[in-house]
């Protein structure tokens, strides 16, 4: 089972990057985001109040057991908002190495957006942008030859301290067609009331001339 997904992920990562370039590593990371949120929905969504390392080690187990790869966390501090984590063989390593295909660079953009989740829900930061949005780099890999994935998650501001850039992942197309079919709606509505007001001013301009014109003719026929 395991195997098929990893040949599945690695196929499907081949097929974007065919078609969208480096594209493919934002699709897959937001994939990624989106598999926790999976996770978040499933196994967090009724649970009390927990302590956030439990709810980490939970959620480790889960990723163990569903084939996501063997996580173990190296470090992990709430307070600061940052944790490191290895994996000697994480579903997108087990699908390159399988096709026998060496990465030059670390590869994990899936694993990363799946770590980038748990962050943001561990350490409960909602932030979407900016320093302080939580997000996930992969500084070694195995599919570049290394023993194991080493994945460091923090506020952005810390990770570009360490020297790592995480890419601002981009709005789906989707998302962008419906950001513009808003502003075309919110424009469409600025037009239409600025229609009505035109045709408030003409209708009373027009009331105005006709009293005008009532009032001359009275006066024309006062005159001797």
């Amino acid at each position: 089972m395991l195997s098929n997904t990893a040949h599945t992920l690695c196929a499907l990562k081949r097929v974007l990057k065919s078609d969208v370039g480096n594209f493919e590593k934002e699709l897959t990371y937001r994939a990624g985001v989106e598999m926790f949120h999976c996770y978040k929905d499933r196994e967090l969504g009724t649970a009390g109040q927990v302590a956030p390392k439990t709810t980490l080690d939970h959620l480790v187990d889960l990723f163990v057991k569903d084939g996501l790869g063997t996580f173990s966390v190296v470090s992990f501090d709430s307070s600061e908002m940052f944790m490191e984590l290895t994996c000697p063989d994480s579903i997108e390593t087990v699908g390159y190495l399988s096709h026998g295909e060496i990465q030059t660079v670390p590869s994990c953009s899936f694993v990363c957006g799946l770590l980038a989740g748990m962050g943001k829900h561990l350490f409960a930061n909602t932030a979407c942008e900016g320093p302080d949005e939580i997000v996930a780099a992969e500084t070694t890999c195995v599919s570049t030859g290394e023993r194991e994935c080493h994945f460091v998650v923090g506020k952005r501001v810390r990770l570009e301290k360490l020297g790592l850039t995480v890419d601002h992942v981009r709005e789906s197309i989707s998302e962008h067609a419906l950001r513009l079919n808003e502003e075309i709606l919110l424009k469409n509505l600025e037009l239409q009331n600025l229609n009505l007001d035109l045709e408030r001013q003409v209708r009373k301009r027009t009331e105005d001339l006709k009293r005008s014109e009532e009032d001359y003719r009275s006066l024309v026929n006062l005159s001797p």
